[in-house]
């Protein structure tokens, strides 16, 4: 899985969009092929849960819908400045109130350089699910233009 992952991270550069989708049933091997990526490109992971939460905290509830764009795209610029960015945890940018498209979002990020996902959802007939349907963060995204890379 490694060496698809490292060849699909070579082969990106010439795409208008450098997003790889990381998807599978299983957490846990997802989680172990980011850690192992990571370690390969000598560089952690950005965990959104932890330091995107912290960057909104400090922001009143009535505006984080209108500031998350500019606190993840300085998160992300910050992160692994020299070398693809891996985002883990991303969770929270699916919170209801931010009112964000997840897809599009991660999509813009990956418009300049190599951007791979660990997501929290699954993959179903093309499309990338995030909750049930009824659940309030429920989203299903088309993947047109991202790179699916499932785990098995």
């Amino acid at each position: 899985m490694l060496a698809e992952l490292k060849q699909q991270i070579e082969g990106i550069s010439q795409r208008n969009c450098k997003l790889i989708v990381l998807v599978g049933n299983s957490p846990a091997l997802r989680g172990e092929l980011v850690d192992t990526l990571c370690q390969e490109l000598q560089s952690p992971a950005l965990v959104l849960g932890e330091r995107l939460g912290v960057r909104l905290a400090e922001i009143p509830l009535q505006q984080r819908a209108l500031n998350v764009g500019k606190a993840l795209r300085e998160l992300c610029t910050e992160s692994a400045p020299n070398s693809p960015l891996v985002l883990d945890k991303i969770e929270l940018l699916f919170d209801a109130s931010l009112q964000l498209n997840v897809l599009e979002i991660l999509k813009h990020q990956a418009m300049s350089r190599c951007v791979i996902v660990n997501w929290p959802g699954v993959w179903q007939s093309r499309h990338l699910v995030y909750a049930e349907i009824g659940h309030p963060e429920h989203r299903d995204y088309t993947a047109d233009g991202v790179v699916i890379q499932e785990i098995q």
